[in-house]
């Protein structure tokens, strides 16, 4: 038998999975309401949600179930956890389940696009529910982290202190520490506007930008979202706490993801540009070795990268370098080949000349082979470019290395809709940059050749 009564959670993803966890901890009986059955079949068969929190068991207080009558009958709190955006439409069909006395508690961060409502007024909108039963819960809360029981903290935010403070009691577990406060319009402004600064700081982490960067937008973004706050009449004072500044710098490291993206792909289209370029001109240098690579080439190279995701994963396990592997591997064939095809192409009289005028291999190169081979290699690179960025988001979707790969995957387990738009929408205009760039450095480099100049009329 628990210490409280029944709390609904609804949502099965990896947050709303997490907290019902803290949840039963604090000695509630849960029942989380599953957008699918199999997904609730498959909690209460193994205890655990192996396709949005594997590996973590659930505590015998939880169970789950697809009938929204059962997991909302006898519940005198229900927690929403569910994405924002299709909210409302749900909640037309679950509100006249919800028991009239039942305290609604929302876990959403974020505002709905059509009417840029506030998740409370949605629910007070679609439930008729007054103040005294809407709260919010918020902070620096990443799923996985409260799934194993680190220590974390949040506020609990209703307009009624008395309901604040029962809730605190309901939430309260040996590793989640609540607090209470009534301003539930400045907890959901920092939940929301938090997502904009946090996407300034990656943004700039991407670009290479140091700690005083990071922190002035931090500050800087805090100072305008506590502005904000007091213009639509909420305590600018709630924004220097956990549901403000905590839930900021939680979401500013979240999205450093497009940084380790960025720097993933750059180094490992460096090694393998560099790698490239060398093998290949020294090759090309020299007569006996020309004739060798051939077979060794068409050999490695339909070899795809994604087969050495084992022993990447052997070796490295989800850090960086496992995903380091599969791009410096996808890349450097992709310049090997096309430099291999500009050495190739060298006027073998120019060649002879070089020869019989005693250059020595260096000036060989330098005079000879790199101005022929230079097209091709840009070529090579402008290919590269893409593919490295491709087999970088590809390896942190499958290994788990810290990127935007890994962010789409928690995303996606977590049924968050919104946050997976923006990653495929970023990953997209990505790979429109890069493509523009290379092309952009390509003319450049080549503007003296005559497939890049243009002809000056007379």
């Amino acid at each position: 038998m628990s210490e409280f009564g029944k709390v609904a959670v609804f949502g099965a993803g990896s947050w709303g999975t997490a907290f019902s966890i803290v949840l039963a901890d604090a000695g509630n009986d849960v029942t989380i309401w599953a957008r699918r059955d199999e997904v609730a079949q498959a909690i209460n068969d193994r205890r655990e949600n192996a396709e949005y929190l594997p590996g973590v068991e659930l505590p015998p207080s939880v169970r789950a179930t697809h009938d929204v009558a059962a997991a909302l009958e006898g519940a005198d709190v229900v927690v929403w956890a569910t994405p924002s955006q299709s909210f409302r439409e749900n909640l037309r069909e679950w509100a006249p389940h919800v028991p009239q006395d039942a305290v609604m508690v929302s876990l959403m961060k974020g505002v709905e696009l059509s009417t840029l409502n506030r998740m409370s007024e949605v629910i007070a909108q679609e439930t008729g529910a007054g103040p005294e039963r809407i709260a919010v819960i918020s902070g620096p809360n990443l799923a996985k982290e409260i799934a194993r029981r680190e220590p974390a903290a949040a506020v609990v935010a209703c307009a009624d202190e008395a309901v604040a403070t029962r809730l605190q009691q309901r939430v309260h577990s040996p590793a989640f520490r609540p607090y209470t406060s009534v301003d539930v319009l400045g907890c959901e402004l920092g939940g929301a506007y938090k997502n904009v600064v946090g996407l300034a700081v990656g943004m700039a982490v991407g670009l290479g930008f140091g700690d005083n960067t990071t922190a002035s937008i931090i500050t800087r973004g805090l100072a305008e979202t506590a502005r904000l706050a007091m213009k639509l009449g909420a305590n600018p004072l709630t924004l220097m706490g956990l549901a403000g500044l905590g839930d900021l710098v939680a979401t500013s490291a979240f999205w450093t993801a497009l940084g380790e993206t960025l720097r993933g792909w750059a180094i490992g289209l460096s090694v393998a540009a560099g790698a490239a370029v060398v093998v290949g001109l020294v090759i090309g240098s020299q007569p006996w070795l020309r004739a060798l690579p051939a077979s060794t080439v068409e050999f490695l190279r339909p070899i795809p990268s994604v087969a050495l995701i084992p022993m990447a994963v052997l070796l490295y396990g989800t850090q960086m370098q496992a995903t380091l592997i599969l791009v410096v591997y996808a890349a450097f064939w992709q310049m090997l080949v096309q430099v291999l095809y500009g050495v190739q192409d060298v006027d073998p009289v120019a060649r002879d000349t070089a020869r019989s005028f005693r250059f020595g291999t260096v000036r060989r190169v330098r005079s000879v082979l790199w101005p022929t081979a230079l097209p091709y290699v840009m070529t090579g690179f402008r290919l590269a470019a893409a593919v490295a960025l491709v087999l970088e988001i590809t390896g942190e979707l499958i290994i788990g290395s810290p990127g935007l790969g890994r962010l789409l995957a928690s995303a996606q387990s977590a049924g968050a809709v919104d946050t997976m738009f923006a990653v495929v929408l970023v990953t997209g205009l990505l790979g429109i940059l890069v493509n523009l760039g290379a092309r952009a450095i390509e003319r450049r480099t080549m503007r003296w050749h005559p497939s890049q100049r243009r002809d000056v009329p007379a």
